[in-house]
């Protein structure tokens, strides 16, 4: 009745399989046991070598691919065969109607290793799903090797690493040790370069296992590649034996099985990029500083790095880096090129003196400067000595605010600061900033510009309320490069770049103070005090008579009567 059903019926296939499904509701045991016997199983065991890196030792696996067909609809998306080792370290699947499956092995480091994991894996196991019934059958089989010759997984050798530039016309040489009898021949094979672009695809011409080299079909375009060369032994020696598999509880016989033991040797390499060799072009400033955090604190030498690069594969992609580090990880910097910003993690450790600034620096350990490319992946790296002769105290004179952390200030504050003057001329700061970053959004002052002759900063207000960082600072973007040494660079074994290395050299002073609070402004407490008294008058009146802009309490910007009448009514008040 069934083969009657499945095979004879003029029925839709929709109508089969309703009826399917109410047949193996009654009946599954037999019925829909039935509608799995015509599944029949091809196992392709493939014991290989394989060289994921051109750098790294040859691993020895067992891949294991599956084909299936006979289910009740063909074309059953969630038709699928599954195969297990019993200690689950070799995996495999297949999903016909999806043409797609796969396969999991370890990766031992000898062939001997791999003829033990196959032996001592257990009882393998294998079910076969009817998409169209929802019926899984069960298997049990074992898989054994009498011990697979190592001549027959003999590693291929690439003569190129990951990362290389490659020509448009490229031709990559590749050796494999001779076989030592006629059995272990490979006898087919092949190799492709696969770009990250669509389209960028060569598999041609055909190469054979007794070939030295392998030139693609080209030109190649523009991009970045993988390669992937294998050859298989296509004699079916029975290095591994897989047995009939065993049906578990009522599950039927499969239609038909059979199994191929191919070896196979493979290698392969990413990276590999067509294109431009032209150099990195790394520039790095030096910058010792010096940072007082609070006038209460003593000052901190420092050591600052600042990066950038070009010459990536393309400068826009985001994953772009540069990154400079001594020997000691004392001093760090690093740099994203297209995102315009670093990493969050440089730095410098900061010293008391400058004397130990400069000791530190002069650690016998080398810097490390790396670049990764964020096309291909590929870090380049390059090693150079950084010392210093001794940073003189004059590029690095601290600087000394006058206003306390935690202090109040008015709505239009004055922040003074002192600095010990430059002795020698090219230790003279060329630049200065200062501003006011409040808590809340919107709060960061930064005007009126200040220059490094400059010893006060009135910021344009009026300063809303808030509690505020005060930061000054003064560079020199014209500190002599004998500041610093630096070796010439020596590039890593792996590196395939050249780069132009560019430094540039600064100095720098900066001076800091937080928790500084605005509070609304109250001309009756003109001397800030927090009271309101005859003090506050004597000052006004100094400040008034004098023709001061404090005196401007009705901030029109004149000092005049108006003032002095705005002056009392609060005053007298008692308040604001």
């Amino acid at each position: 009745m069934l083969t009657s059903l499945a095979f004879g019926s003029r029925s839709s296939r929709a109508c089969i399989a309703a009826k399917l499904r109410m047949l193996c509701i009654a009946a599954a045991a037999g019925l829909c046991a039935s509608a799995n016997a015509q599944v029949n199983v091809s196992v392709t065991l493939r014991p290989e070598v394989i060289r994921f890196s051109p750098g790294e030792q040859p691993l020895y696996v067992l891949f294991v691919n599956l084909a299936a067909s006979g289910f009740a609809d063909e074309t059953n998306i969630e038709n699928v065969v599954r195969v297990a080792s019993g200690n689950n370290s070799f995996l495999a699947d297949v999903h016909p109607a999806l043409y797609s499956g796969g396969s999991t092995s370890p990766g031992l480091s000898s062939v001997e290793d791999l003829n033990i994991a196959i032996n001592e894996a257990g009882t393998w196991t294998m079910t076969v799903t009817d998409g169209l019934t929802g019926v899984t059958s069960n298997y049990s089989m074992t898989v054994t090797t009498p011990g697979i010759d190592g001549a027959y997984l003999r590693p291929i050798s690439l003569d190129l690493t990951n990362g290389s530039i490659l020509a448009p016309n490229p031709t990559i040489n590749f050796s494999i040790d001779p076989a030592p009898f006629q059995e272990s021949e490979f006898s087919s094979g092949g190799a492709f370069l696969s770009g990250n672009l669509p389209g960028h695809f060569v598999a041609s011409p055909s190469v054979l296992p007794t070939d030295t080299s392998w030139t693609p079909d080209g030109p190649l375009a523009i991009d970045t590649y993988f390669l992937d060369m294998r050859f298989q032994n296509d004699s079916n020696p029975a290095l591994v034996g897989m047995s009939h598999p065993v049906p578990i509880g009522d599950t039927p016989e499969l239609g038909s099985f059979d199994v191929t033991v191919v070896p196979a040797t493979e290698a392969q390499a990413n990276s590999l990029y067509v294109g431009s060799a032209a150099p990195y072009q790394v520039s790095v400033t030096f910058q010792p500083d010096v940072i007082s955090f609070s006038p209460l604190d003593p000052p901190v030498y420092i050591l600052g790095i600042g990066l950038n690069a070009t010459g990536f594969v393309d400068e826009n992609n985001t994953d772009n880096f540069v990154q400079l580090i001594s020997g000691s990880s004392a001093f760090s910097g690093d740099f994203y090129p297209a995102r315009g910003q670093g990493s969050g993690t440089a730095g410098s450790y900061g010293y008391l003196s400058v004397e130990d600034l400069s000791a530190t620096i002069n650690d016998p350990n080398p810097w490390t400067l790396r670049l990764t490319d964020g096309v291909t992946g590929i870090i380049s790296e390059y090693s150079l000595y950084v010392s210093t002769p001794g940073i003189a105290q004059d590029y690095v004179r601290p600087m000394t605010l006058d206003t306390l952390p935690n202090s109040s200030i008015t709505d239009y504050p004055t922040f003074g600061f002192t600095l010990d003057p430059a002795a020698s001329p090219d230790a003279e700061y060329t630049s200065a900033f200062a501003f006011l970053l409040g808590n809340l959004p919107g709060h960061v002052y930064g005007d009126p510009p200040i220059t490094p002759a400059d010893r006060s900063w009135t910021p344009t207000g009026p300063i809303e309320p808030d509690s505020y960082y005060i930061v000054v600072g003064m560079e020199s973007s014209a500190a002599p490069s004998s500041l610093i040494d630096l070796s010439p660079l020596s590039p890593s074994s792996t590196t395939t770049r050249d780069v132009l290395f560019t430094p540039f050299y600064r100095a720098g002073s900066y001076a800091q103070s937080g928790g500084v609070i605005s509070s609304p402004y109250c001309p009756a407490d003109f001397n800030q005090d927090g009271g309101v008294d005859g003090a506050d008058v004597s000052a006004f009146f100094d400040e008034w008579e004098a023709g001061n802009s404090d005196a401007d309490v009705n901030r029109d910007g004149g000092v005049d009567g108006a003032d002095v009448d705005v002056f009392f009514s609060a005053w007298e008040s008692g308040g604001c």
